[in-house]
């Protein structure tokens, strides 16, 4: 948001050229890449947590009935399925640039991301 309360549209290869700077000027040794990393290790832990299916003797599988159609059983109980989905990401930074993860949609809104990026869907999925 600019001094005059207009909000402006940029590119990320724009945000990222301001943002590192603003945090050159003001003497921060911490660049867009440090926060980039931090955010990737965040959505790495989410997928990684909810991905994750242990099977154990003492723990019964679940019905079938009650279980995502995308998740696939193996002979050891893992999940080995492979799909492709586009999620969306709510995070925020605190003042410090850490990631917090707000929320996930699961059917998120792109309208916006392709004004601003025509080719997102092809860049994004493409095989």
């Amino acid at each position: 948001i600019r001094g005059n309360g207009r909000r402006d549209n940029i590119s990320i290869h724009q945000f990222i050229e301001l943002f590192d700077s603003e945090r050159s000027i003001n003497n921060d040794k911490i660049t867009w890449n440090d926060v980039q990393i931090s955010i990737d290790n965040v959505i790495k832990q989410l997928f990684e947590c909810v991905s994750v299916v242990y099977y154990h003797k003492l723990v019964a599988m679940a019905p079938f009935d009650r279980v995502h159609p995308n998740t696939a059983w193996s002979e050891d109980g893992y999940n080995k399925a492979s799909a492709r989905a586009m999620y969306g990401l709510d995070i925020i930074l605190d003042s410090s640039f850490n990631p917090f993860l707000l929320e996930v949609q699961w059917a998120p809104d792109c309208d916006k991301t392709l004004e601003l990026h025509p080719t997102f869907w092809n860049d994004n999925l493409s095989c």
